[in-house]
């Protein structure tokens, strides 16, 4: 089996400050949430941008260019989601604040199958523009229960499994 080398994104946090020839992003966390954003500039290279609970000021600061938003993570508490495969396109001018807007709601789609006897039911879990997504609580993926009604009726329940 053969695999590329990782590499690991390059981490920007507070620390680094805006000079000539760079822009800055900002992302929607408020006070009490910490999170990472994960883009990806033309030449492949990822960046990981990163802000913490309770952050004053929430700018990032990168060289100016076309980067793609590959994924994110929203932490509240010992509660956080996160989601991959993203591809939507940013544009960074050199000398601005682009505001980088991140829905953090959690999208629900189910799709339940019948044949016979037999009922199937899929469940997916879906982030920012239909990107993949967990649920962790305490550091692991938690496990989603589920209840299917028809005519009001309990028919199926339980708990979805990921993968």
């Amino acid at each position: 089996m053969r695999s590329t080398e990782l590499v690991r994104p390059r981490t920007i946090d507070a620390e680094d400050e805006q000079g000539p020839h760079h822009a800055a992003v900002t992302a929607p966390f408020d006070g009490s949430d910490a999170g990472e954003v994960f883009l990806q500039d033309e030449d492949g290279l990822l960046f990981r941008l990163r802000w913490a609970a309770g952050e004053t000021d929430g700018k990032r600061v990168l060289a100016p260019g076309t980067y793609r938003l590959k994924g994110y993570r929203v932490v509240r508490g010992d509660w956080f989601v996160s989601a991959s495969a993203g591809d939507r396109e940013l544009e960074l001018e050199e000398g601005r604040t682009t505001e980088l807007e991140i829905d953090p709601s959690i999208r629900f789609k189910l799709r339940a199958k019948r044949n016979g006897h037999k009922s199937m039911l899929s469940m997916t879990i879906l982030g920012e523009q239909r990107m993949g997504l967990s649920i962790y609580r305490a550091g692991k993926r938690i496990p989603v229960a589920y209840t299917v009604l028809a005519g009001g009726e309990e028919v199926a329940s339980g708990t979805m499994r990921y993968g």
